[in-house]
């Protein structure tokens, strides 16, 4: 139990065996990197020292390395370049396993009967059954045929667990996906790529917890990912109906305005036209040389910029921050990075001056009130000037005024 906590923390916080020793070192507590070892593979209990230590260094209770994870992952597919090391893969494994905890944690309290809204996964042997598939939560989601606004919006509310890991060079990893306690399908996605390509790389990863790959070769399995996510992000009918059923030619300067539009890359629009038979193969490879001559492989000159940002799990802690079904300093050992304090007003805007109150107004200078008064008043004169609702009233008459 220690062992496992000790070693999800290190790769969670992106640190080896020697860096976490270092660190013990510079405060103040001597260790070994075989000792540590040792720990970590629950071959000797660890002296509570080191966990008072690792508590005050990471931010967590002492509890938590005696506590057990109420969550277990069955990891589907991990895509990464051949050079990404088995350090970083069980760094970002980490990282996913600590958000995911807390996710868990919070749905289960708030939403004890919700269920996700994802089908159960299918047997997959062809790209056409990857297609259909796609076309298939399209459906189920209420998405249409229409650009996608936000893949994470859109996975975030039928119950998928998304995670960004930014901590490592985003061009060795691409995408992990997982299922949750067998209820919630995971995707873990890098936050260093272009919003076109976390799409994708989003769109990929459902496919992998959707699709039942077992019976074909992992080659073949990758391909129907592939096909998922571009069929996900544009379906057939909507690609004919931007391009036409046959085309001798596309510019790919038509390509980057569609770019724009579905938020896909140039690359993929490319691969989705010919697999649409909307080209031929020989105009799919020529495009490509073209892209590659120019060095749109690399970067596409049109550019997408869209909104993925996971918002669900922090509108989950405040919402039970708020509801005090947590406490605020439960809040603040367990969900580290998410601010807890609230304005006392949501609507007061930050300023950098100081709010005084009458009797402390009263006990200025005349000229240093005179001083506020002026810059108040230059503050509002936008409002007055352009709210006529703050100026449309008429004077008092004589008739008006009455004394008792």
């Amino acid at each position: 139990m220690y062992g496992e906590r000790i070693r999800q923390l290190r790769l969670a916080n992106t640190m080896s065996q020697d860096d976490l020793v270092a660190k013990l070192h510079a405060y103040g507590l001597k260790l070994t990197k075989a000792a540590l070892s040792k720990y970590e593979l629950n071959k000797s209990a660890p002296p509570p020292s080191l966990l008072t230590k690792l508590s005050r260094m990471f931010g967590v209770r002492a509890v938590y390395f005696t506590s057990e994870s109420t969550v277990s992952i069955e990891w589907i597919a991990f895509r990464a370049h051949s050079r990404l090391t088995e350090r970083v893969k069980n760094e970002v494994k980490s990282h996913a396993m600590d958000i995911v905890e807390k996710y868990v944690y919070l749905d289960e309290v708030l939403y004890p009967c919700r269920k996700p809204n994802f089908p159960v996964r299918r047997k997959v042997r062809c790209l056409d059954d990857a297609e259909e598939i796609a076309n298939a939560l399209r459906r189920k989601w209420g998405l249409g045929s229409a650009p996608i606004e936000s893949m994470t919006h859109a996975i975030e509310e039928n119950g998928g667990i998304l995670v960004f890991y930014d901590k490592h060079d985003g061009s060795k990893f691409d995408g992990l996906s997982g299922w949750v306690n067998k209820k919630y399908p995971l995707m873990v996605v890098n936050d260093k790529m272009p919003d076109d390509r976390l799409r994708y790389d989003m769109a990929h990863e459902l496919g992998h917890v959707l699709m039942d790959g077992s019976d074909i070769t992992p080659d073949k399995e990758e391909n129907c990912a592939h096909r998922f996510a571009a069929s996900f992000l544009v379906p057939k009918e909507t690609t004919i109906k931007e391009l036409g059923q046959n085309r001798n030619s596309i510019s790919l300067e038509e390509l980057g305005l569609l770019k724009s539009q579905y938020g896909m890359s140039m690359a993929a629009w490319v691969r989705r036209v010919k697999d649409c038979q909307i080209i031929s193969e020989s105009k799919y490879r020529t495009m490509n040389i073209i892209m590659s001559k120019r060095g749109w492989k690399k970067v596409e000159p049109f550019r997408y910029n869209g909104d993925e940002v996971p918002l669900h799990m922090k509108q989950m802690f405040l919402h039970a921050l708020s509801e005090k079904i947590i406490t605020p300093d439960k809040a603040d050992k367990l969900f580290k990075g998410i601010s807890v304090s609230e304005p006392d007003h949501a609507d007061v805007a930050e300023t950098n001056q100081s709010i005084y109150k009458p009797s402390e107004f009263l006990k200025l200078s005349k000229n240093e009130r005179n001083k506020l008064m002026a810059e108040a008043a230059e503050m509002a004169f936008d409002d007055y000037d352009k709210n006529i609702a703050l100026t449309a009233f008429s004077t008092y008459r004589k008739g008006d005024i009455y004394e008792y």
